[in-house]
């Protein structure tokens, strides 16, 4: 992490200020660090330059460790598979296997294959529809950030595609966000690899209890994250706590009475996936959000794994659906 973010970041749980016991630094980098709490005492460390801030109260379900760790012991038990699964000609293979492809290839560091069998899944994954909004709400927000100055904090980072976008249209400072300590360790070799990781922080938090000072934030991203973050009236009151100027968020929304709202229930994503819904939420938390650049176009399940037998890339939709995209502009 950058050694700029130790005057932006506080206590998590009770936002004390934090003492620095800095062990290892690398130019203008902290690579490895202890900051403890001046008020109650908790201690969150930094860890091949990935600084964790995690509070333990919180309940989380790490998706992306339970996928790598899921589909690697899989991989183990099925020598054969694996053999298939790495062997057969890219476009031999269906959409869902051709991801799981990607991972499999990103485990071993191999970042260059890996992205293009997963640039390929995602032709094969998602209706051209879907992929043209999705395309039309990141341009959107990349032209949204010009002009702007300071770093960039992106909530629920995930792979970081949206951070890959935003460095080579800005080459602004990021900082690079989410709860699974095991997709930053992705990142930070996949940053390693592709030699871009000067102008890249990695934080470990969870967005409803943000390491950041009050009013800190002055551009604020994300990329189809709402729905990863549980508990969005927690969530929309710690965005207004730290934010000082704009938070543009990629989303999508589902019509409030198809045939996904039953299993859009059970997941517990209704305050997330409509639209209505979100908004009301924010602007309880005191905060201004409009809807900008709307498009509309249809959405598929995605495709079920062939070599890996019934594994889905996506949970949602289950069901033919219109969605409704937007980049949610909240102040």
């Amino acid at each position: 992490m950058h050694k700029f973010l130790v005057d932006m970041l506080i206590c998590p749980a009770c936002h004390g200020a934090l003492r620095w016991a800095i062990g290892r630094e690398e130019n203008h980098r902290i690579e490895a660090a202890e900051a403890a709490c001046s008020t109650c005492g908790a201690s969150y460390p930094v860890q091949d330059g990935i600084g964790i801030f995690l509070t333990p109260d919180l309940q989380r379900e790490d998706l992306w460790k339970e996928a790598g760790t899921g589909l690697a012991q899989y991989l183990k038990d099925n020598p054969q598979i694996e053999q298939r699964l790495l062997s057969t000609p890219l476009e031999q293979l269906g959409p869902a296997d051709q991801m799981f492809r990607a991972i499999a290839l990103e485990t071993k560091g191999d970042f260059r294959r890996s992205q293009e069998a997963e640039r390929l899944s995602i032709l094969g994954s998602y209706t051209p529809a879907y992929r043209d909004c999705w395309e039309q709400q990141i341009a959107y927000l990349l032209d949204r950030l010009e002009g702007r100055s300071g770093p960039i904090v992106d909530l629920a980072s995930g792979r970081c595609s949206l951070v890959q976008r935003m460095l080579s249209k800005h080459g602004r400072p990021i900082v690079a966000t989410d709860f699974s300590l095991t997709v930053m360790r992705r990142n930070r070799a996949w940053l390693r690899a592709s030699g871009q990781d000067d102008l890249v922080s990695l934080l470990v938090l969870d967005a409803r209890r943000t390491p950041f000072a009050t009013h800190s934030i002055e551009t604020l991203t994300t990329n189809l994250g709402l729905p990863n973050i549980k508990d969005s009236g927690q969530l929309c009151n710690e965005i207004r706590r730290i934010l000082s100027g704009i938070f543009l968020a990629i989303s999508h929304f589902y019509p409030p009475a198809d045939k996904n709202a039953e299993a859009i229930r059970q997941v517990g994503l209704a305050d997330h996936l409509y639209l209505d819904s979100i908004m009301h939420l924010m602007q309880q938390a005191h905060l201004s959000v409009r809807a900008l650049n709307p498009c509309q176009g249809s959405a598929s399940p995605t495709p079920v794994g062939q070599l890996i037998e019934g594994a889905r890339i996506d949970a949602l939709p289950v069901a033919e659906t219109e969605l409704q995209w937007s980049v949610l502009e909240v102040r």
